[in-house]
């Protein structure tokens, strides 16, 4: 499995053999970039939004089932042309324009099918904490979290309190003044604290690193490579998943 973090600024995002590009081909004519896809040399989605895309691609291999149940498919099978094996998975105004690729697999045809997430937040929260567990004990991973929220919490009820004891005294834009500088040298003071603390340091070594590497991809691509001729290329639209083959 390999994990690509797509960039795209025209909410297109795509995978295609970096060497099959065509070069007649830009962003600004997305009707030659449908053709492009039914003719299997680039499958891409319709995001609808720019941004980052975290994405999961498996080749020739199985996703393994405690990370399947967090996603469905919605696609059918497409076919993926690969005939040099270079693989580029990005946002689609670099076709024809990046000569890098990101993946190096077998040259030939490939089915496609595009997997998201199921109720997403909750399964990502679901999935990455069970491989935390995994490495961490439960209530280190609880002594962790509690220490990180209570910094907001007590910083939130002490500018509260701040705020409105000083509003007896002050005008309101004074007190408002006095209440963010309380608020921001709360947590200088509060990080001081952390830093004693070997087992909060240690942990946070591990921890943000761990969810942030582990975090759940916006999209799966599944690619098996076939011999066959009777799939064809196509794209998906994101809202309702809309195909066009």
């Amino acid at each position: 499995m390999k994990k690509i973090d797509c960039a795209t600024d025209i909410a297109v995002i795509g995978i295609w053999d970096r060497e099959i590009e065509n070069k007649t081909v830009s962003k600004e004519n997305f009707t030659k970039l449908k053709n492009e896809a039914k003719e299997g040399r680039l499958f891409f989605i319709n995001t609808k939004a720019d941004g980052y895309y975290p994405i999961d691609i498996y080749v020739d291999e199985d996703i393994p089932k405690e990370v399947e149940k967090y996603f469905i498919s919605q696609s059918k099978e497409f076919l993926l042309q690969v005939p040099s094996g270079k693989l580029k998975c990005d946002g689609v105004e670099k076709y024809a324009k990046n000569k890098r690729h990101d993946i190096q697999i077998p040259p030939g045809k490939y089915s496609l099918i595009c997997l998201t997430c199921k109720n997403c937040e909750e399964s990502q929260n679901s999935m990455i904490e069970n491989e935390l567990r995994k490495i961490l004990p439960v209530e280190d991973i609880e002594y962790y979290d509690k220490k990180t929220k209570d910094s907001l919490k007590w910083a939130t009820l002490l500018t509260v309190l701040v705020f409105a004891f000083s509003m007896f005294l002050a005008k309101w834009y004074v007190a408002l003044i006095v209440s963010l500088v309380v608020f921001v040298g709360f947590f200088r003071v509060y990080e001081m604290l952390l830093e004693k603390d070997e087992k909060y340091q240690k942990l946070d070594k591990i921890i943000p690193m761990f969810r942030f590497e582990n975090r759940q991809p916006d999209f799966v691509f599944k690619m098996k490579k076939i011999e066959h001729e009777n799939l064809s290329g196509g794209f998906i639209e994101f809202d309702g998943f809309d195909t066009d083959d």
